[in-house]
């Protein structure tokens, strides 16, 4: 895990943010970290680059979406299968209800064995979806379906440009009844046309898996976009316990099985 330094605004000295959850846990109520000063001009990603990654056990639930919104809940997780040791991402999804779906589950498999910001596209060595008893697998590292993981589904959020940073500063977010201090970033790019990025805001915290709390953002051609956490925890557990090399051999071709 990359340790950063973070310079916090009610400190004197400097943080320094380390992968373990109990450290997250004990992090300062506001954290500036140091690259995030106004006029600075920082993509998406390298806004959230300073701030920890996800680690196996995580689980973020979020309502989203340009317009309308929806739920989804991302879980992250690795597990050994004979001598190799596999990194996942397991999702749900819902209509927007605080409710996901466990028909909508869908666990893929990456090709790293390392978990990136929710900004950065994940390397795909294989998905798999479960449907009530129906079992699917699809990819298998080739083909587009396995290109690139997108956790937040929406091409438009991933903008490599940089937006320059109008405003920093201290704000509180409540997740799941819980005050989370949080850092409010407002940027904005050059220019924009179509799906691109012309605004966003960002509400950052070490306190939440993957760092990222809140979010806004517009674009010429799309609705508002908005995201918010409405809840997370430190205790993901697959809810498809079963191996890569047992879900191949019941999907030889990828076909559908029944799941005895």
């Amino acid at each position: 895990m990359n340790r950063t330094r973070f310079m916090a605004a009610a400190a004197a000295g400097t943080f320094a943010a380390a992968a373990p959850h109990a450290a997250r846990a004990a992090a300062p109520t506001f954290i500036l970290a140091d690259r995030l000063r106004v006029g600075a001009s920082l993509s998406l990603a390298e806004m959230l680059a300073q701030y920890p990654t996800a680690l196996g056990g995580d689980l973020v639930q979020y309502e989203l979406g340009f317009g309308a919104a929806y739920d989804k809940q991302i879980g992250f997780g690795h597990e050994v299968d004979g001598d190799d040791q596999l990194f996942f991402v397991e999702t749900q999804v819902g209509n927007g209800d605080h409710a996901c779906n466990p028909n909508t589950l869908k666990k893929i498999y990456l090709k790293h064995r390392v978990f990136a910001n929710v900004f950065t596209p994940y390397g795909v060595l294989t998905y798999v979806t479960r449907s009530g008893n129906m079992l699917t697998r699809w990819g298998d590292g080739v083909g587009p379906d396995a290109a690139n993981l997108l956790l937040l589904d929406a091409k438009a959020l991933y903008d490599p440009r940089p937006a320059t940073i109008a405003h920093v500063g201290p704000a509180s977010v409540t997740v799941d009844g819980r005050a989370i201090a949080t850092t409010h970033v407002r940027a904005n790019y050059h220019s924009a046309s179509g799906a691109q990025l012309r605004t966003v805001e960002v509400w950052l915290s070490p306190a939440v898996p993957l760092g990222l709390v809140k979010m806004t953002a517009t674009a010429p051609d799309l609705d508002p976009f908005h995201l918010s956490v409405y809840k997370f925890t430190r205790h993901f557990k697959t809810e498809l316990a079963m191996s890569l090399t047992t879900i191949r051999a019941l999907t030889p071709t990828g076909d559908v099985p029944v799941i005895q």
